[in-house]
């Protein structure tokens, strides 16, 4: 009796921990809204988005629409798998209804890569970028 008492605990306690849910916060990059391409930090990384640095950002208007590119380095040297998604802001600050999905990227260690994304309904005048590990 108390053998499977202890193996059905076990079992109770395995299922539940194998939960789905994703505690991996969401590394935020906010332009400071200067056009020299100076930068504000990461912020809310986690243990897989730190050694990511912004290096340098850029956005500019192409047939009304408004296109950023922002350059992320590797600081470590291990490859980091990660995804990423620009959310688009109006005038006001608030967030575009338009913001594009999660795409999944990954960079090798002390690499630079850079990412783009255009506002697709160009109401846009300012983005951010989002990294979450994977």
């Amino acid at each position: 009796m108390k053998i499977s008492l202890a193996l059905t605990t076990l079992c109770l306690s395995l299922v539940t921990s194998c939960a789905t849910y994703n505690k991996s916060p969401v590394a935020t990059y906010e332009g400071n809204g200067l056009e020299d391409g100076s930068m504000s930090q990461l912020t809310n990384t986690d243990k897989k988005t730190r050694p990511i640095k912004v290096i340098n950002s850029s956005k500019k208007l192409v047939n009304g629409n408004l296109v950023a590119k922002v350059e992320i380095q590797n600081s470590s040297v291990h490859p980091i798998r990660f995804n990423y998604k620009f959310d688009w802001l109006d005038e006001s600050g608030s967030l575009d209804s338009s913001s594009s999905s999660w795409k999944k990227s990954s960079i090798n260690g002390n690499q630079i890569i850079s990412i783009s994304d255009i506002d697709p309904r160009g109401t846009a005048t300012e983005f951010r970028v989002l990294f979450k590990g994977i």
